[in-house]
């Protein structure tokens, strides 16, 4: 081989070097883009998540002070930093606590005018069963309640396809009381009715195809989702007040409320088998706003030291860092990517990045007065 020869070959083997190089690197950092999720992004957050909220019903103003409130709304809000709210103003009234899927899409309880507060607890009949579709911005009634009033939290199941609803017919205490336990459609608003009788209420906690799970006065109650057969009941842990908060693969956990500014234990458990409690948490210096975190097997809560996240399956606990002193979990969006989170100086929006919440552009303060935070609505 020639010296002129020999040069041009190796020029070409040094190139193709270069080549595989910058091939390899390129696949490289291709996979590593397309594995890791947990990263900030730079696309403004206005254009991946926004959030969805119910604004109270202002029944009077206190000279020198505040609103009076009650637990009804007259508009709904979608809020995205740095862009003005855009209102959905009901047609009426919005009574009780508006539920949102985790989507895109939110059911209440709707009346003509409220024309009392004790309206909420006493009134029968005149109710609608509505649901605000938010991408089209339009609201569906699904159901009419003409001699009946709500009787428990609205209740999503677990594929966002239907709504679990509780209601009551006469007066609470009275003989002729009865309770009713139905399952809405929500695309096309067919009802069936799986309870109806006299006697306490069951109050849903996790629906699917399959079964509905609630509590009805002391005890845990599993009934079939098509017949309305009792499968399963089982006592309370704790006859106090609890609240209930379900996860789509029917993990449940139960707060226990004993005092007005303190909750504990925390429980964990699924509603296949109520009776045997996945992980427990005993913080008797409170445990505030527990949420269960979407892609994870957790359960985040604010404790004495900050925010706390328990695995359930292994009952381990760890911190989770978080730029302010206070900060509670209010909603996670669907992935699991962000959340809105309540501190000292009002709402603000995070990013999750492994065990670390990151600030985002944050909410005008004057949006968190008069508002209640539902969830998280991704608009793309």
């Amino acid at each position: 081989m020639g010296p002129d020869l020999r040069r041009r070959a190796l020029a070409l083997t040094a190139a193709t070097a270069v080549v595989a190089v910058a091939v390899a690197l390129t696949a490289r950092l291709s996979q590593q883009s397309a594995t890791t999720d947990n990263r900030p992004t730079a696309v403004p957050i206005a254009e991946q998540v926004s959030i969805v909220l119910a604004q109270y019903l202002v029944l009077d103003r206190v000279p020198g002070g505040g609103a009076v409130t009650t637990q009804a709304f007259d508009a709904f809000l979608v809020a995205s930093p740095g862009r003005p709210p855009l209102p959905h103003r009901v047609a009426g009234v919005a009574i009780g606590t508006p539920v949102f899927d985790g989507r895109d899409r939110v059911a209440y309880w709707r009346r003509t005018t409220l024309v009392q507060p004790v309206d909420i607890a006493s009134s029968m009949g005149g109710y609608d069963l509505v649901v605000w579709e938010i991408r089209a911005d339009r609201d569906r009634v699904l159901l009419t309640l003409s001699d009946e009033r709500p009787n428990a939290d609205l209740l999503w199941s677990a594929d966002r396809a239907s709504i679990v609803v509780a209601t009551q017919s006469g007066a609470s205490g009275a003989q002729d009381t009865r309770s009713r336990l139905l399952v809405i459609d929500a695309a096309g608003g067919a009802a069936r009715t799986l309870t109806n009788g006299p006697g306490a209420r069951i109050a849903p906690v996790f629906a699917d195809a399959q079964i509905v799970a609630g509590v009805r006065e002391s005890s845990y109650v599993v009934i079939d989702a098509s017949s309305g057969a009792v499968r399963t009941q089982s006592p309370l842990r704790t006859p106090r007040a609890s609240s209930f908060v379900s996860s789509p693969d029917g993990t449940v956990f139960e707060l226990v409320t004993r005092f007005e500014d303190a909750a504990w234990p925390l429980r964990i458990w699924n509603v296949r088998d109520p009776g045997t409690e996945l992980a427990t948490v005993e913080e008797r210096q409170g445990i505030i706003a527990p949420a269960f975190w979407p892609g994870r097997s957790e359960v985040v809560f604010l404790g004495p030291a900050g925010i706390v996240a328990i695995d359930y399956r292994s009952g381990r606990t760890r911190s989770v860092v978080s730029p302010w002193d206070r900060t509670s979990v209010i909603a996670v969006e669907d992935s699991g990517r962000f959340a809105l989170v309540r501190t000292d100086s009002g709402l603000q929006l995070v990013e999750r990045v492994s065990d670390e919440l990151r600030a985002r552009p944050d909410l005008t303060p004057a949006q968190d007065q008069l508002v209640l935070p539902l969830g998280l609505f991704r608009p793309l």
